[in-house]
């Protein structure tokens, strides 16, 4: 699925993101992408070779959702979703843990925030308990940082 009919056009180049100002080239990096803080989110050279923009908006949405998880972390939230089982989705039956192949907390929390925005009726379908709880936890103001960054990051790939 598309989200964006601009996704299908092709990738971010280096030269791309002098005008973001939160993102910077890292040519040591062996990762897609890092994150430091809102202010601060590294790209290696795997970044550029991402098959198309869905999979780089994919990627920093993720690395924004660290902030995300690191509130939930701090906050013990992350534990009682785990606690709960929230981290398992259910397939038609089928048990699946995690989340695209993140089965860490802090790892699910990111990714299901890149998900959330992007796709959430998939959040909603197969991770249903943790999509209404995330949904509400979301709303915190402490989070407002995070949603801001990510609609800069939208407004980007616009």
């Amino acid at each position: 699925m598309r989200f964006y009919k601009f996704l299908n056009e092709s990738t971010l180049q280096r030269e791309d993101i002098i005008n973001i100002p939160f993102l910077s080239y890292d040519s040591r990096m062996r990762t897609e992408a890092e994150y430091f803080s809102l202010d601060k989110i590294k790209v290696g050279k795997s970044f550029f070779e991402l098959p198309d923009k869905e999979a780089q908006l994919h990627v920093l949405l993720h690395e924004i959702g660290h902030y995300v998880s690191d509130i939930t972390l701090n906050k013990g939230i992350i534990w009682e979703w785990s606690d709960k089982g929230y981290f398992v989705g259910d397939f038609n039956g089928r048990k699946v843990e995690g989340l695209n192949g993140h089965t860490v907390p802090g790892e699910f929390v990111s990714e299901a925030f890149a998900v959330y925005l992007l796709e959430p009726d998939f959040l909603r379908q197969y991770y249903n308990e943790f999509f209404q709880s995330f949904s509400e936890e979301i709303k915190s103001s402490e989070y407002k940082e995070a949603i801001a960054k990510a609609k800069e990051i939208l407004k980007q790939f616009q």
